[in-house]
């Protein structure tokens, strides 16, 4: 089932980059496929195994579809509706598209560059925020020269992944929002463990609040 969340920005520039960039590595005619005694579902393009839908700025919508592999495996057959033909594309074309749901989910923490982040607070459940700021010879703490490990802290904070979801996932019977009483489940609520924010010079920023433990 769809669902909406926050999609990988690498993942989809990818897709764009390898469908813009596609070269036509062979074309095959309407006239030429009925000559082959061939129709489209022979190279699995009615139906097609899958289905890509570009709409530009202007509301423009381009629809490609992939169907099977060539002999050698080096190329697949395309179509662009409104064009009598088929088309043969690199097979990395197709290695970019053909991604699942699942792997266009953004799963770093932050989307802001966190590295070169000027400022963050770490807030313990019923305590008073930390607040750490990066000077000119690194991290500090009211005022005073913070441990190394802030700044350990910092790279493993800015290169974390999301290992798994727990929402949304697609269940059929999903809200378009997450309540509360499934952030308390996972001990998300107001009164977290453990809260970091952090500020980056140029503005941007985010929050992460962590939960119960796994398992």
């Amino acid at each position: 089932e769809p669902f909406s969340g926050s999609a990988d920005q690498r993942v989809v520039m990818r897709l764009l980059d390898a469908v813009t960039q596609a070269s036509v590595v062979d074309v095959l005619s309407e006239s030429e496929l009925l000559s082959l005694g061939g129709s489209r579902t022979d190279f699995a393009l009615e139906p097609a195994a899958l289905v890509l839908e570009l709409t530009d700025a202007n509301g423009v919508q381009t629809v490609c579809s992939f169907g099977s592999p060539t002999p050698t495996s080096n190329g697949v057959y395309a179509s662009v509706d409104g064009a009598d033909a088929v088309f043969v594309i690199a097979s990395n074309v197709l290695a970019a598209v053909d991604v699942s749901a699942d792997r266009f989910r953004r799963r770093s923490l932050f989307t802001a560059d966190i590295k070169s982040a000027s400022s963050f607070s770490i807030r313990r459940e019923g305590g008073s925020p930390c607040e750490f700021v990066r000077s000119e010879t690194g991290w500090t703490m009211d005022g005073k020269t913070a441990a190394p490990s802030v700044a350990a802290f910092v790279s493993r904070l800015a290169a974390a992944d999301a290992v798994d979801f727990v929402w949304p996932v697609g269940g059929s019977n999903e809200s378009d929002r997450v309540s509360a009483d499934i952030l308390a489940g996972y001990g998300l609520d107001a009164e977290s463990s453990v809260v970091v924010s952090l500020n980056s010079s140029n503005g941007t920023g985010g929050r992460v609040v962590f939960g119960k433990p796994v398992g």
